[in-house]
């Protein structure tokens, strides 16, 4: 994640501030409230977020339980979206982008993702023409930088007009009740016809 991050800052895509930190050299620069997790972990795994130094210093020892460094992240709030990009044809297209409103908690962690009634993901995200196309020009931005193939869901928030990014999914879940399988489907595909995209497009 911190490598993908530096190339997204080169390539002029905007996200939040980072760092690394390891338990030895956890000072930071970043703002609180912060969020802290792994840079190689998936599905929120190790997630977690503080507001202030003590905080963070009194968890140093869970944080690095499993793990040599971990990336820190300046909190930004605002909406939260997430975009699936898929290739059709040997071209990359965007579905539809999800909006993502917790309904517990304020951070999009484990808990809420994979607890009933953690979060509402609203698909198609209910916003103006403009917006949807800039949330999947940016998706489609990060997978074309990234040297993605068949696959990628970039994760986003709008904040003050402008859309930051989290981070992208080179390997996004593709369960019934996935991002990926709902975007597609909002878009005319089945998930017989989705995972026959996926294969089609690995064999080119």
């Amino acid at each position: 994640k911190d490598i993908t991050n530096t190339i997204f800052s080169e390539k002029g895509i905007l996200i939040p501030k980072s760092s690394l930190i390891t338990q030895e050299k956890y000072e930071h620069g970043c703002s609180y409230p912060i969020i802290v997790k792994p840079v190689d972990e998936g599905s929120s795994v190790g997630l977690f977020k503080f507001f202030d130094e003590t905080s963070l210093c009194s968890s140093l020892s869970v944080l690095f339980e499993n793990h040599k460094e971990m990336l820190v992240q300046e909190y930004i709030e605002g909406k939260e979206f997430t975009c699936g990009i898929i290739e059709k044809n040997g071209i990359s297209i965007p579905l539809v982008a999800t909006e993502i409103i917790l309904t517990k908690g304020d951070i999009f962690d484990y808990e809420a993702k994979y607890t009933p009634q953690g979060c509402l993901e609203i698909t198609p995200a209910e916003v103006d023409e403009t917006l949807m196309k800039r949330i999947q020009d940016l998706a489609l931005e990060c997978h074309m930088v990234m040297g993605c193939k068949s696959l990628s869901r970039t994760d986003m928030i709008l904040m003050h007009q402008d859309l930051y990014v989290l981070e992208i999914n080179t390997m996004p879940g593709m369960t019934k009740t996935s991002f990926i399988p709902a975007q597609a489907k909002s878009c005319g595909y089945s998930m017989k016809e989705l995972v026959t995209l996926l294969i089609e497009s690995a064999r080119v």
